[in-house]
């Protein structure tokens, strides 16, 4: 079964628990309170150490070293949330070879995240 561009899955996305997002989710019904400063999404937490790391390497352009291959696999699973199969379809190469450059940049970033 093959799927073109325009099928493919769309990319997993986080999405605010907003008043309105609740609305949509429960058929329209709105909520017997009406108070949307309570359904409002949680301020985030303060960025810890690792994550202001890898934030930092990821501005940085600090991906322009590695191959165009980790680039792309990089990009297209941890960026679109794209399965390793479908990766592996999109670049026309075998599930192993993701599965293996997967392992090699979340080595790298590994890296980056506990370098002292």
């Amino acid at each position: 079964m093959s799927r073109t561009l325009e099928t493919a899955k769309p990319a997993r996305r986080a999405r605010a628990n907003t008043y309105w997002d609740w609305v949509s989710r429960n058929g329209g019904i709105e909520p017997a309170n009406n108070n949307a400063d309570q359904l409002a999404a949680p301020q985030p937490a303060e960025e810890t150490h690792e994550a202001t790391r890898l934030r930092e390497f990821l501005e940085s352009g600090g991906i322009a070293a590695w191959t165009e291959l980790q680039r792309r696999v990089f990009y297209l699973h941890f960026g679109h949330g794209l399965s390793q199969r479908e990766v592996a379809r999109r670049l026309g190469i075998f599930q192993q070879q993701v599965t293996r450059v997967r392992a090699q940049v979340l080595k790298k970033l590994k890296a980056v995240v506990t370098k002292s």
